[in-house]
């Protein structure tokens, strides 16, 4: 996949350009532990997030080596704003047909909405999710996304229009899976950015 360049919005609606790319292993892990880990644990190594346990150096480095993964990053103001790790091989949805599977998404700390706080960068997450659905067509023929997701997120996951399957994980989590035409509309704001590139 080619570097992407993108616009965003920042808390004041003000322009923010940002960079779509693929996961390049040793800077992106400097920039995560730098940048991303001290905002993750509270003054006492308290969890903040749900996701503030993941091992997200391992997860990237076992996910690069293997081929059926997909790892897209978002880059804006030096930094890693968020990231979503893509099962594209060998994954069947709740259908029994081929599709992609979000194994990781993440958007930066200070990219959540939480306590009433302002997003630095609006859009990272809706964003990702369309990525993961554009790596799903080219690697599985079908816009069809599925995955699995932690409590605090799953009202983020219907704002998008993904709909719950009834299945859950091992871990208890609930399923959610998007299709056209909830799929398109979300990759729809990223095809001009993708054809100004193949220009």
């Amino acid at each position: 996949m080619a570097p992407i360049e993108f616009i965003f919005l920042g808390a004041r609606n003000e322009p923010i350009p940002a960079l779509i790319r693929p996961l390049i292993l040793i800077p992106d892990i400097l920039s995560w532990v730098t940048n991303w880990f001290p905002e993750m644990l509270g003054l006492a190594g308290s969890r903040l997030y749900e996701d503030s346990h993941w091992d997200v150096p391992s997860i990237w480095e076992e996910a690069l080596g293997n081929d059926n993964y997909r790892v897209i990053a978002i880059e804006a103001e030096g930094i890693i704003q968020g990231y979503t790790v893509v099962l594209v091989k060998n994954y069947l949805g709740i259908d029994g047909k081929p599709c992609a599977h979000v194994a990781f998404v993440a958007v930066a700390p200070w990219n959540r909405v939480v306590r009433g706080s302002r997003r630095k960068i609006k859009g990272i997450g809706k964003v990702l999710i369309a990525m993961s659905s554009l790596l799903s067509i080219k690697h599985t023929g079908s816009l069809i996304l599925e995955l699995h997701s932690l409590p605090d997120a799953e009202g983020f996951y219907h704002h998008i229009g993904m709909r719950e399957t009834g299945r859950y994980s091992k871990q208890g989590l609930k399923e959610f899976r998007i299709e056209k035409p909830e799929a398109l509309a979300l990759i729809r704001p990223l095809l001009p950015s993708i054809n100004k590139k193949e220009k």
